[in-house]
């Protein structure tokens, strides 16, 4: 935990607990020495003591919290997306997505405040320990007892969670896809039907929120039920103790106050052991990727690049899109995939860009298996445009400093004037400080296509993937693409393209077209 690093946080836990004793220490002492001899002025000096015990105890925790919010800020602002790009490519998008919610339990402020008062909970119970053995042992006993039952009701809490989060998940998807095709819904009388399925899982999901609701409440309840006990026979000892003379009154308050602030914080500490297991998984998980992680720039220069024996299939369907399918793409070589609509070129595609991940079967570089966690990095070595480009940046400058190798340098106009977008830019006010995302309805389908290569221009990229480049494109699109790709071929580049389009097709070595259940055919070899 990096707050274990902060010596003033320690310090400041150190002063915060050890004032957490002043109450019951000015109790012992106030009731002996003011019923013991009468003395005022003692009593009025302990009184302000502990005022002034209690005023700074209060002062360093605002200090605290205001330190651990200071730290939290910057720790989640610093945060570099890149740790959360890696993720590993067979888990569903759920899970990576959970994986970005759950980013804030990192700096969780009341764990981070129960990792830092729960080991006090030591210096209490050897406080309780001088004032009476006995009543240390029974606190122990109990202390035990709250920290089994929190353990299982901490292991149900997070299974009963995890169903709640699953249904609810379920009945997002389902909504959206209720909402997406309520027209088909109508027309198939299946409206009413569907609201109906739609209100029995909205009923379960309150159901489960109940009952996660419910079992928080016997918890608690539990736990105040063993805290008056053990109030309860701490009275009845120390009474005991002090007919036989062996405890005086003041010390029966003051470990009443205490095994209280002892045993409070007990039922805290499964939520640490469970807190500290999840960072340390998520830990392991970012060090199996920098482990793993492929040093790209040592398999250059790119040779070849192979699919080998890949199948894939729709969750959907009963037969494999692709069985057993290898294809071997070499330095110098522009290999064109062809096929109708539905016969798996966009799947495909997302394979070889590390975005699917096959059934079977390996995808290699230079003959050297590229991990499948790491499937997605095949994108630092590549110029990918696909069939509908999307920005990451906001102004096509940002877009182009982002995408293009560093020692690369261009000229703004000229770039796009290659591009055939300066009177695009021309056109508008902001000219080339247009926000993309924002403005992206107004963009049409050629002009995306035109900016996204403006994006690879200038990286200098072993291979080429594109996925039907000229689709919905005008000819001066087309005009600016064909050269691109012509451009590429004369440097020998690994040269992907997933296309239709005849010329593109004609200026190919290899093309394979795709059939839809069938085994893919070489027109050209």
């Amino acid at each position: 935990m990096q707050i274990y690093k902060r010596l003033d946080l320690l310090i400041a836990s150190f002063l915060i607990n050890v004032l957490g004793l002043a109450i019951p220490v000015y109790i012992i002492h106030s009731i002996n020495r003011y019923l013991g001899n009468g003395n005022f002025d003692t009593l009025i000096f302990l009184t302000i003591t502990v005022i002034i015990a209690a005023i700074l105890e209060y002062l360093i925790r605002k200090y605290r919290k205001f330190i651990l919010i200071k730290i939290n800020d910057q720790n989640l602002f610093s945060t570099k997306e890149s740790q959360n790009e890696n993720f590993f490519q067979n888990e569903t998008i759920d899970k990576q997505l959970d994986r970005l919610k759950s980013l804030p339990k990192n700096y969780d402020f009341n764990m981070q405040i129960s990792f830092l008062d729960v080991p006090y909970i030591l210096l209490f119970s050897v406080v309780i320990y001088l004032l009476s053995p006995l009543i240390f042992f029974l606190y122990i006993f109990l202390a035990i007892i709250i920290l089994t039952i929190s353990l299982f009701y901490k292991i149900s809490k997070n299974k009963q969670f995890k169903n709640l989060n699953d249904l609810s998940r379920e009945y997002s998807s389902y909504e959206h896809k209720f909402k997406k095709n309520f027209v088909n819904f109508k027309v198939n009388s299946i409206f009413y039907k569907t609201l109906s399925t739609l209100k029995k899982k909205q009923v379960e999901i309150a159901n489960k929120k109940n009952l996660l609701d419910s079992n928080g409440y016997d918890f608690e309840t539990l736990n105040s039920l063993l805290l008056n006990v053990l109030i309860i026979f701490v009275v009845m000892i120390s009474l005991i103790e002090i007919n036989r003379g062996d405890m005086q009154i003041s010390s029966m308050i003051a470990l009443n106050i205490l095994v209280v602030r002892a045993l409070l914080p007990v039922k805290l500490i499964p939520n640490i052991m469970f807190y500290h297991s999840s960072l340390n998984n998520d830990q392991r998980y970012q060090d199996d990727i920098s482990k793993s992680k492929l040093k790209f720039e040592n398999l250059k220069p790119i040779k070849n690049l192979k699919l080998n024996n890949i199948s894939y299939m729709y969750q959907s369907s009963t037969l494999p899109l692709f069985n057993q399918f290898s294809i071997d793409f070499s330095k110098g070589i522009t290999t064109v995939i062809t096929g109708e609509n539905g016969s798996g070129k966009s799947t495909l595609f997302n394979i070889i860009c590390g975005a699917l991940i096959p059934l079977n079967g390996t995808i290699q570089i230079n003959g050297v298996d590229i991990d499948r966690r790491q499937q997605n990095n095949i994108t630092e070595l590549s110029s990918i445009i696909n069939q509908n480009p999307i920005f990451k940046n906001d102004t096509i400058m940002e877009c182009i400093e982002d995408s293009k190798d560093k020692q690369e340098k261009y000229n703004l106009e000229d770039l796009l004037i290659k591009c055939n977008l300066n009177s695009f830019f021309d056109d508008k006010n902001e000219g080339v400080n247009l926000n993309l995302n924002k403005n992206e309805n107004i963009i049409s389908l050629g002009i995306k296509k035109r900016i996204a290569l403006a994006q690879v221009l200038y990286k200098d990229s072993e291979i080429i993937i594109f996925d039907e480049p000229t689709e919905g494109c005008d000819k001066k699109t087309c005009q600016v693409i064909y050269n691109f790709l012509n451009e590429k071929i004369a440097e020998n580049k690994i040269v992907i393209i997933f296309s239709n389009d005849p010329f593109i097709i004609q200026g190919a070595q290899v093309v394979i077209e795709l059939k839809k259940g069938n085994k893919p055919i070489y027109l050209k070899k």
